[in-house]
Formats: C-alpha cells, structure tokens, sequence
C-alpha cells in the first residue's frame, strides 16, 4: 500500500513540476502552469487525502476496500480530517513555513486544482486497492513466506463458529491460534459461557 502510495505522490510531483511545459498534463487538461507554493500545497493535500484512503483500504485485509463498511466513528474521523485537509489546502495564506513557499490552492488560478488532485487520489486508492488484493492472491496461491501456514490468513470456512461455538475470526489475530483449531477453555471464562 505504501509503494503505491509513495508512486502517485512522487508522480504528482513530476507534473506539478512540469505544469509550465508545453504539451503537459496540467497544460493539455487546461489546468496550466502552477507555482512553487501550490506545488508545495498541493503535494500537502494529496499525502492527506491519499493516506486517510489508505486507512479505508488497509482495514479491508484480503478483500476490497468496499466490501466492509468502516465503523460510524470512523467514518466520522474520516470526514472531519479529509475536510480540514482540504479546507487548510485550499484557504492557506501565502508563506514560508521552514523557508518552503506555501499558497493556498484557492488564492490563485487554475481554481479547480483541488478537484483535480482530489479526482487524482481516487484514482490511484482504487490502483491501490487492486494491488493489495492482488498481492494477497499472489501470497495465498504460491504461499509466500510460508504465509499460509501463519495463522494469519482469514478464516475460510463456510461457517463463522468452530464446534465449541467461538467464532474463529475473533481469534484469528491472536497469536498461536489458528482459526478451527481446537483451543482448550476453562469453564469460568467468558468464552466457555458464551459457547454454552
């Protein structure tokens, strides 16, 4: 996740650099030439908005980001950080924290750079996304590191309770229990009643 990441980012940067030559992205999409500050910002916008969309796709484990719904509480830090991300991105005054030139990606023209860095992200969470799951599927198939002897790989058994009643994805991260594995329980624990 993170060399994709670490890839849009320093691409971003390539034609954010290049967005004063004739014949580039940015001049061919009609977005034009941007300078030094708005490069820096924008770089600051797309690190912000791409990680949080790591996070959603990271949660997932094997599976695409969009086949589990992310926590309500999680959704709601999502929105605030991605929000003020943007809005700092978009309304920064021109300055020079640690001597780096930084503008606010509104205070100047092309306007529609933050749509465009944002569209960019997207883009790239669901390349993300796909080399995640693929990589997963290279693992499991040819069992790399021995990583399907590890006990980490998630459960795939057509029911979620082994016979003592324990559902074997809640013990599937801890260590030394490999899901469907018979696990002794002591009468008194939470466990045992709960099986019961």
């Amino acid at each position: 996740l993170a060399g994709v990441a670490c890839i849009s980012s320093l691409l971003l940067l390539k034609l954010s650099l290049e967005s004063w030559q004739e014949g580039s992205i940015y001049q061919r999409i009609g977005l034009g030439g941007i300078s030094y500050g708005q490069i820096t910002t924008s770089i600051f916008l797309k690190v912000a908005v791409s990680d949080f969309l790591t996070l959603f796709s990271a949660r997932a484990g094997e599976n695409w980001f969009w086949t589990s719904s992310p926590a309500p509480i999680l959704l709601a830090a999502g929105a605030m950080a991605l929000t003020t991300s943007t809005i700092l991105a978009c309304v920064w005054p021109m300055s020079r924290p640690d001597g780096i030139p930084t503008l606010g990606l509104e205070r100047k023209q092309p306007y529609a750079l933050p749509a465009f860095i944002w569209v960019y992200c997207i883009l790239w969470w669901f390349i993300q996304d796909a080399a995640k799951v693929y990589t997963y599927r290279f693992l499991i198939a040819f069992n790399v590191f021995q990583y399907n002897d590890s006990g980490m790989i998630p459960d795939h058994f057509p029911t979620p309770f082994d016979n003592n009643g324990i559902s074997s994805k809640s013990i599937s991260n801890v260590p030394n229990i490999t899901p469907g594995r018979k696990i002794e329980i002591l009468d008194n624990s939470p466990l045992a009643k709960k099986g019961k």
